[in-house]
């Protein structure tokens, strides 16, 4: 694999040498990301390369430019991202750790509101229907993000930022169709409004429609699915203080799938195929005020509402949220402060499959955070020091202090580090519920030689537990930056230590294995079948373990001339978990990926962008796989523009995640395809 990779940068690598006149629009500072707007590490605006944390921002241009069809595909353009598709609908998606389709350490927002589902505390990625074209850029922050953004952001920050309306006043019209994806439409429509002279909105309406896979790991793939959404924003400005923005969206999801379920009576795993539905509502509101040229202030009010449907699992959660923040100067020092409270309805809806221990219907947080910003030496050394605390109803307080430390050693050369705390709560599947799991087989436990006997399969269940104690990671980071005339590079490296990590361990009844000793030897099989029917093996959550994960990300950008970029990426992980007693959630390995990526701008009317990936596949119990994508934008004039991109164009399909035990989907192996796609702007 490593040597397709590198053949692969042979052979594209030529095409980057070729003289061109100078194009206006490539701004060599914007393609480096230098000097990038950002404000997902810091709650606030801060120049992406003077960050005291490792941090990448995709851009519009990116998305555009590879072809992207969602926001998980988007990601892929991050290096060091860990991004693997489960099937056509589903993605496990992780930063500095092992991904998966419940991956509860990654903070996701849209326009800084969180889209974080309480049953696994993560995100369901395929419910994402933004139009590509209406994203401003995506911030992807590695490491902790706890301080300003509360718990479950130990790992990193993904902020899907959106343009504003005042930039969006036209109409746009994409229009998408390929192998796998069956359709893709959507409409914007943008202008001015008569509230205020600063004022403005847009529209819009997206639809989407993928076919099934052609291979599956088990039975028939059935992940053809379907996402429809609408949505509206509203950005007002009364006067050069004030600032109004409201902005809502809403997202049906239907999408096919194989689920492996614990058959009602031998409890082995059987194939249920019916799909997964999904609505989803999200409102927010944001009110910004500048109270003098050294302080301002905003207040952001959201709700939210997830309802699911499956096969083993209801949903229906209402989130509220309020979150008051101000800004202010005091002398050489930078403050920040914020207040937040956060109530999320839970509801629990039983099945055959899951029942609740605890009756856990609301979650509840409120809390704040302060943070400090000053020069140890003025115009060189900066030292930020802050805390979150936050009260939840399900661990009581928790603290999460941070310091970082910024140094210009010159104009090219920027060094940073930072020590802070972050902390991960349980989620409601690890602190509630009580999930039926594919049946635990009698030779796990002892072999009797009979296979008949020994193939047998108890009840099984996975036992959530109100004792869970949230997970403590302490990390440090040290990262360093430099910038030259045509390229530069950013290397950071990390280290964390946690306890209270999440572990699991079986409980079987002690007399369980005599009991079938003794039926076996009086030959009595009607009565050993009736006995493992009134039998479990209860695997129980507990937060007795300890993880250990350290590793390096570096990214060199490199601006060949006028109109060609590249950018290389190389990131390495290891995770090691240990615990006492046995635990079947140990996920140790390694995670490693070698990126490269160039953008080659043919002429005024032509773009070519190429990106590939090589990934370690242990982890996820895969082979090693190279993703190669390619993408052509035509700009047939000033209102269409014509693509075509391929994807996973080396082999036919192959497989990126078997790692089942985290899940009850039956993967697919990703295929190669073809989009072709056409944009009208009005």
């Amino acid at each position: 694999m490593e040597k397709k990779f590198l053949l692969s940068l042979l052979f594209i690598s030529h095409l980057s040498f070729a003289d061109h006149d100078e194009i206006e629009d490539l701004d060599f500072e914007s393609l480096l990301a230098t000097d990038v707007q950002i404000t997902s590490v810091m709650k606030r605006t801060n120049k992406a390369s003077t960050t005291p944390a490792s941090v990448y921002v995709i851009s519009n241009t990116q998305m555009l430019n590879a072809g992207v069809t969602s926001v998980a595909q988007a990601l892929t353009l991050a290096p060091g991202m860990q991004v693997r598709k489960i099937d056509n609908n589903k993605w496990a998606i992780g930063i500095r750790n092992s991904a998966g389709r419940y991956t509860s350490k990654l903070l996701v927002m849209i326009d800084g509101q969180s889209i974080y589902n309480p049953s696994f505390a993560g995100v369901y990625w395929e419910a994402l229907n933004i139009p590509i074209y209406d994203i401003e850029r995506i911030e992807v922050i590695k490491g902790q993000g706890g301080l300003l953004w509360g718990s479950n952001a130990t790992n990193g920050v993904v902020n899907i930022i959106t343009k504003l309306s005042n930039d969006t006043r036209s109409t746009k019209i994409s229009l998408k169709t390929g192998t796998t994806l069956d359709y893709e439409m959507s409409i914007r429509v943008g202008g001015d409004l008569n509230i205020a002279e600063n004022s403005s909105y847009r529209f819009y309406i997206n639809s989407q429609a993928n076919d099934k896979s052609d291979i599956s790991r088990q039975w028939t793939p059935q992940d053809e699915g379907e996402k429809d959404s609408f949505g509206a924003r509203f950005d007002v400005a009364f006067n050069s203080d004030t600032s109004l923005l409201v902005q809502g969206d809403y997202t049906e999801v239907k999408m096919g799938q194989t689920l492996e379920l614990p058959h009602p009576t031998t409890f082995t795993g059987s194939e249920v195929i019916q799909p997964h539905n999904r609505k989803h509502t999200l409102l927010m509101l944001r009110l910004e005020n500048r109270l003098s040229d050294s302080a301002n202030q905003t207040l952001q009010t959201s709700y939210a509402k997830q309802m699911g449907e499956q096969p083993h699992y209801m949903e229906k959660f209402q989130n509220y949220d309020i979150d008051y923040q101000i800004n202010m100067l005091l002398g050489l020092a930078q403050l920040d402060i914020g207040a937040n409270y956060h109530y999320n309805t839970t509801p629990f809806v039983g099945s055959e499959y899951l029942s609740s221990e605890n009756d856990t219907d609301n979650i509840k947080k409120y809390g704040g955070f302060a943070q400090v910003s000053f020069a140890l030496i003025e115009n060189e050394l900066d030292l930020i020091i802050g805390d979150k605390s936050e009260h939840n109803n399900l661990t009581g307080w928790e603290h999460q202090p941070s310091i970082r430390f910024a140094w210009r050693a010159d104009n090219s050369q920027f060094l940073w580090a930072s020590f802070s705390q972050g902390i991960r709560t349980p989620s409601l599947i690890e602190y509630d519920y009580n999930t039926q799991v594919n049946g635990f087989e009698i030779k796990s436990i002892f072999e009797t030689g009979n296979d008949l006997v020994d193939n047998t399969r108890i009840k099984t269940f996975l036992r959530g537990s109100n004792q869970l104690k949230s997970e403590r990671i302490d990390a440090t980071e040290v990262g360093y930056r430099l910038q030259q005339n045509t390229w530069n590079a950013d290397i950071s490296l990390f280290y964390s230590e946690a306890k209270n990590t999440l572990s699991i361990s079986p409980t079987v009844d002690p007399l369980l294995v005599p009991s079938i000793i003794t039926l076996l030897q009086m030959g009595d099989l009607n009565g050993f079948s009736q006995y493992i029917q009134n039998q479990t093996v209860n695997f129980n959550f507990n937060s007795d373990s300890k993880q250990r994960t350290y590793g390096a990300d570096l990214i060199l950008n490199w601006q060949v001339n006028a109109s060609a970029n590249m950018t290389f990426g190389f990131n390495y992980a290891t995770q090691e978990q240990y615990r006492v007693n046995n635990d079947l959630l140990e996920f140790n390995g390694h995670i490693k990926q070698a990126f490269f990526a160039l953008n080659k701008k043919i002429n005024e009317t032509h773009n070519v962008m190429f990106q590939s990936r090589w990934e370690d596949g242990s982890i996820y119990r895969t082979e090693d796989f190279i993703a190669v994508d390619m993408s052509w934008n035509w700009q047939y004039d000033r209102h269409i523009t014509v693509s075509l991109t391929g994807n996973n164009l080396l082999e036919q399909h192959h497989l990126e995640y078997a790692r089942s035990n985290d899940t009850f989907d039956v993967a697919t192996y990703i295929d190669r395809s073809f989009t072709l796609g056409m944009m009208v702007d009005f």
